[in-house]
């Protein structure tokens, strides 16, 4: 099935046509991410689901110590530039994209647990 430019356009598939522009998004970890009004991240890594060859979303280390991750949409990519390893997204970096859910670790999280193990609750 094909489907027309514009629709594709429209879904934000400007990145699915140019073989170029698909080539630096699957290489992008490391890449600075930049708003447009100066807030800058990092791609810490991609997010793949619909299709192989181009990711769904970048998940992204932003704030001053890199501590907080946003999911940006592939479709809020106005440019990338493999020459500076930029990447400029329409809209704003510090607040509107999701919040990444933090990767799960095996071990636990209190000290003295072994995983999948929790703390008995004291009785009232």
């Amino acid at each position: 099935m094909l489907i027309p430019r514009t629709m594709l356009l429209r879904l934000g598939g400007a990145a699915l046509l140019d073989p170029g522009r698909r080539y630096w998004l699957r290489r992008c970890e490391g890449f600075q991410v930049r708003d447009l009004d100066g807030h800058a991240g990092t791609v810490d890594h991609l997010r793949f689901g619909s299709r192989r060859d181009v990711p769904d979303a970048l998940a992204l280390r932003v704030g001053p110590f890199g501590l907080r991750r946003r999911l940006i949409a592939v479709n809020r990519i106005v440019g990338v530039s493999p020459e500076d390893g930029s990447i400029v997204v329409n809209g704003c970096l510090c607040g509107d994209a999701a919040p990444a859910p933090r990767p799960r670790s095996s071990t636990a999280t209190r000290p003295g647990l072994r995983p999948g193990r929790t703390r008995p609750t004291p009785a009232v």
